[in-house]
């Protein structure tokens, strides 16, 4: 009666597993600056965590990459390709989004003032006009 082979059984395991996982699947991690951002696969894609998020599975497509977007309140959006290349451990500084309504709030009374200044100089265009000096 033959023996078992526990080691020939192990190397087989092993090998399958190996197989199994093809060299375009890893393991990511993602930490931001604050912390606390989501992540996903894609643009709209799926919710992977939030930073720090623990080793996340995914595939990169042997002909490319895959799109990481980092979503925080507050903080302009990084969307970042990750292929084979990529790190195992990424990390992003989040830098804080612009106040916009501060902005167009600068920029509606700048176009206040260049409407009353083109306003004066109407006004002064016509009072020359009248007075017969051009």
């Amino acid at each position: 009666m033959p023996q078992p082979r526990p080691l020939l059984a192990v190397a087989t395991v092993l090998t399958l597993a190996a197989a199994a996982c093809s060299s375009n699947d890893r393991q990511l991690r993602v930490d931001t600056w604050p912390s606390g951002a989501t992540v996903r696969v894609g643009e709209g894609g799926r919710v992977e965590g939030q930073t720090p998020t623990p080793p996340m599975h995914v595939v990169i497509p042997e002909d490319g990459s895959i799109l990481l977007v980092i979503e925080k309140q507050g903080y302009q959006t990084i969307a970042v390709p990750v292929d084979e290349l990529s790190s195992s451990h990424l990390f992003f500084a989040l830098q804080v989004a612009p106040d916009t309504e501060r902005i167009l709030n600068a920029v509606k009374a700048l176009q206040a003032s260049v409407e009353s200044v083109g306003q004066a100089v109407n006004a002064l265009r016509t009072e020359l006009e009248r007075s017969g000096r051009q």
